[in-house]
């Protein structure tokens, strides 16, 4: 019988000292609790193959199973992360939004080829000639495409509707996105050596609220390239399902004489949004 009470005694004891953890402390005040002044708790640190993208859903750490509530300090963002459950969260810190919205995106091309175009051969003068793509998008890589963290599994649909042959602005309704065209030109027939002025048009394609941006430059040279900046700010009319009734905007561009355009990239900035 004594063996019994002595196991019983030693078993309560065990479970007692399971139940809370003290490290510098003898009076530990939850499940685990530590007390020091000279040094801290270090978090399981892990880095992201995939390189630095601050992007939640792209945090592939290497841990086997996830559950929520997990925390990790990343060293390749150099951020704390959290999981919910489904993504890799930022933890917030100082006010700012766990979820980032800003983001740069830069389409380099396509399996079709860069966007070409043969304008004007036939002097159709103040003629607008559509930019699409055509084939799966290629994108620049990281650290140059950096997804807003808000679009958790970003795909090209994220950027271009292929069907449509439309641009379409990040999910954030009154967010700003600043859009830059970048076309090489070579001029062609009689009079290759005079300025050549090109104009680069965006269309929401809206009949309700209709927002349309033209940009003009001159081909001065032969040969050479042009960049067109633009500036839009996403809202119903131009954003897609969930968050509008948008189609994204079209891209066209016209020349005043004969020239071969090919559009080299298109890169969409996309401002952070409170």
């Amino acid at each position: 019988m004594k063996k019994v009470f002595t196991f019983v005694v030693l078993f309560m004891m065990f479970n007692g000292a399971l139940a809370q953890v003290g490290i510098g402390t003898t009076n530990p005040q939850g499940i685990l609790d530590i007390v020091s002044d000279d040094s801290t708790l270090v978090l399981p640190r892990n880095e992201d193959p995939d390189g630095a993208d601050n992007v939640a859903g792209n945090f592939d750490d290497g841990i086997i199973n996830p559950v929520e509530g997990m925390i990790v300090y990343d060293k390749t963002d150099k951020v704390v992360r959290f999981y919910d459950g489904t993504t890799w969260q930022i933890l917030n810190v100082g006010g700012e939004t766990p979820v980032k919205n800003e983001g740069t995106v830069k389409i380099e091309s396509a399996a079709g080829g860069d966007p070409y175009l043969n304008i004007n051969q036939n002097y159709e003068v103040n003629v607008y000639q559509p930019i699409t793509y055509s084939g799966n998008l290629v994108f620049a890589g990281s650290p140059v495409t950096d997804w807003p963290e808000n679009d958790t599994n970003p795909t090209q649909s994220s950027i271009y509707n292929s069907n449509l042959g439309t641009f379409i602005e990040n999910g954030v309704l009154g967010q700003v996105h600043l859009w830059r065209v970048e076309v090489a030109y070579e001029k062609t027939g009689a009079g290759s050596n005079s300025e050549t002025k090109l104009t680069f048009k965006m269309d929401n394609n809206s009949s309700v609220d209709s927002y349309v941006l033209e940009q003009s430059t001159f081909a001065f040279s032969n040969t050479g390239t042009v960049s067109f900046l633009m500036m839009t700010i996403a809202n119903s009319e131009s954003l897609p399902a969930p968050y509008g009734v948008g189609k994204g905007y079209s891209f066209f561009i016209k020349s005043s004489a004969k020239i071969k355009l090919t559009v080299k990239d298109v890169t969409r900035v996309s401002v952070h949004k409170d």
